[in-house]
């Protein structure tokens, strides 16, 4: 894995504007997961990725075709907020 892992970091540091990701978190560790969602995160260009692992899914897309037989359907994603503390300026949120 640390193969491929050389030649995703070589593609995203070498001015590639699209990644196609297959599976992209399977036979990972957790903290080379971690590395990858912030690797992706950072990355400003485009990402197309298939996953069935909804914690990454969930970090780094902000927008899913979903492709079934016969449709798809187009989902952007809403950002997930966690305040840890106090109230943010009245908004209620805790």
């Amino acid at each position: 894995m640390a193969k491929g892992s050389l030649y995703l970091s070589r593609m995203m540091l070498t001015g590639a504007n699209v990644l196609i990701l297959d599976e992209p978190t399977n036979h990972l560790d957790l903290e080379s997961i971690t590395a990858l969602n912030d690797g992706l995160i950072a990355f400003s260009e485009v990402i197309l990725f298939a996953s069935h692992d909804q914690e990454f899914v969930s970090t780094v897309a902000n927008r899913i075709i979903e492709i079934t037989q016969g449709c798809a359907i187009d989902r952007t994603m809403i950002l997930k907020m966690i305040w840890i503390g106090g109230d943010i300026g009245g908004s209620g949120m805790n």
